[in-house]
């Protein structure tokens, strides 16, 4: 004869392969999780598109950072813009936001124009060492890498605002673009000062920097070019400048709290 279970046995021996599927469920969907994409701080250079299966070129200059909270600015190739980033596993969601309106030329239009068509939406992220691709449903993409941090020696550094205590002053007006600097491996610095080209010994210790004595061509410059190379000169020969590298930003600051900042990109 056939034992019998009785109803609490029978009732656990039903139960047990429910609750080993259950198990089982749950494991295996907190081993497919995806871990969200660590694409904030960085400045993601964008090196081409791909629209149709033509691979695209970029421009110089277009990249993309994402800050804090998913606050996101960038370069589209000729026209700057803000964005929200959202990223959730490897989904990476652009809600673009405000863009500057300049004209650009015809070719760095239409790679502008490809860009910010797919730099919207949800978008498949997939990161492999410092490189990203993003891909939209279509499967056209957006291949990006990592900017690596620009050495102090070795850039050219274009002044884009002068620093008094805490806060930055713009340039003199059409003076933009024209003072920059640079070091040398064998202690030199040289550049322009917004009008004149200068060189000048530069010894590189710990954070600071120490340059002197300047010397400089004697053009004849106008009024806010004049002004700009004064005080960067009174600047540069201040005595030891502290430094700080900063998302291809260079700072330099005396003392008194006089200073400059400049970056290895001229259109940021």
């Amino acid at each position: 004869m056939r034992p019998r279970l009785s109803l609490p046995v029978l009732v656990s021996v039903l139960l047990l392969p429910l609750a080993a599927c259950g198990e089982q469920t749950s494991s295996g969907a907190a081993s497919s999780a995806v871990p969200d994409l660590p694409l904030s701080g960085v400045r993601w250079s964008v090196d081409a598109v791909t629209v149709d299966g033509r691979r695209i070129p970029a421009p110089a200059g277009a990249h993309l950072e994402i800050g804090d909270e998913g606050r996101a600015r960038g370069d589209y190739g000729c026209n700057r813009f803000g964005a929200q980033v959202g990223v959730e596993g490897d989904t990476v969601t652009v809600s673009p936001g405000e863009v500057t309106e300049k004209a650009c030329a015809a070719d760095v239009q239409s790679f502008e124009d490809g860009l910010r068509a797919l730099l919207t939406g949800a978008l498949t992220g997939e990161l492999a060492d410092d490189r990203l691709t993003l891909t939209d449903r279509h499967g056209d993409q957006i291949a990006l890498s990592a900017a690596r941090e620009p050495a102090l020696v070795g850039t050219e550094w274009t002044v884009t605002s002068l620093v008094e205590g805490e806060s930055a002053a713009s340039l003199p007006e059409g003076t933009r673009g024209t003072a920059v600097l640079a070091f040398a491996e064998d202690g030199t610095a040289e550049g322009s000062l917004g009008c004149n080209r200068f060189t000048a010994d530069a010894r590189i210790t710990g954070d600071s920097v120490v340059l002197g004595p300047v010397a400089a061509t004697r053009k004849l410059c106008d009024g806010p070019g004049m002004e700009l190379e004064r005080a960067l000169t009174a600047l540069l020969e201040s005595g030891a400048l502290r430094y700080r590298l900063d998302q291809g930003a260079l700072t330099l600051t005396a003392g008194d709290g006089t200073g400059l900042v400049a970056s290895a990109d001229p259109e940021r």
